[in-house]
């Protein structure tokens, strides 16, 4: 099975209470089967623990954060408490 996952770092320099610098873990694709698929998703052939970062405005990223923490995978992964706290 692979797993796509996200999560968000601010930097210290934001004013950011310290607590709130990186989000809980977020579940943004699930596959099972062979990366070689054809049906695979082209995420599975990545490297794997090799993080892919990229930059957001924190408003877009909230946005994405909020959305996320009502999927039902992530309700497995982490309390809908905390993702909202976080946002």
């Amino acid at each position: 099975m692979y797993n796509l996952v996200i999560y968000v770092e601010t930097p210290e320099a934001s004013g950011v209470n310290l607590s709130y610098l990186s989000s809980p873990l977020a579940t943004i694709g699930r596959y099972e089967g062979s990366n070689t698929a054809i049906d695979a998703p082209e995420w599975t052939r990545m490297e794997v623990n090799r993080p892919l970062q990229f930059r957001q405005p924190r408003g877009a990223m909230a946005e994405v954060v909020m959305k996320l923490a009502f999927w039902t995978e992530n309700a497995e992964i982490v309390s809908l408490f905390i993702w909202l706290e976080w946002t």
